[in-house]
């Protein structure tokens, strides 16, 4: 993304003039490790705990008229595990999903709620709506993200 500082800015340990052309690249990428324990079967329930590792890779990188600096981060972050199915029809599944923990200098949170449709045994549709929220709060940096969308899914199961 290219755009103007309103004002002179430090980053990083570089000076950045206000009113000339600026890059800026944000980059934030997460994997995701998890473990999911099945502690509830049952005919209409399903519930499941468990946990996350969630691995980090982020980095801000600012450019302007020959100066350039990035800073980057990659990191580990523990997350609590949960889920829940709940067929409230034939054919039709209301889900719950969570990974999240809040704590220290920083937190991740993400919740999806879904509903799926089973075209066949294998064979399902769905849909739902997703927000994850998380960031960093330190005296080096404050950067916390919240995104929100709706999401359509085709899903086999094996």
């Amino acid at each position: 993304m290219t755009g103007t500082l309103d004002q002179p800015t430090a980053f990083n340990g570089c000076n950045f003039a206000a009113g000339v052309d600026t890059e800026g690249v944000y980059k934030f990428n997460t994997y995701r490790l998890t473990y999911k324990y099945l502690f509830l079967n049952r005919e209409k329930w399903r519930l499941r705990i468990g946990g996350t590792l969630l691995i980090r890779d982020a980095e801000i990188k600012l450019s302007q008229a020959g100066t350039s600096t990035s800073d980057a981060n990659v990191g580990v972050a523990p997350l609590v595990f949960f889920s829940g199915e709940y067929a409230f029809a034939k054919r039709w599944t209301g889900i719950v999903d969570f990974d999240g923990l809040a704590g220290g200098p920083g937190r991740a949170l993400d919740l999806a709620l879904k509903i799926r449709y089973d075209l066949t045994d294998r064979w399902g549709i769905g849909g739902g709506y997703r927000t994850l929220e998380g960031g960093v709060d330190t005296d080096d940096t404050y950067n916390i993200a919240w995104l929100n969308y709706l999401f359509l899914s085709l899903s086999y199961r094996f």
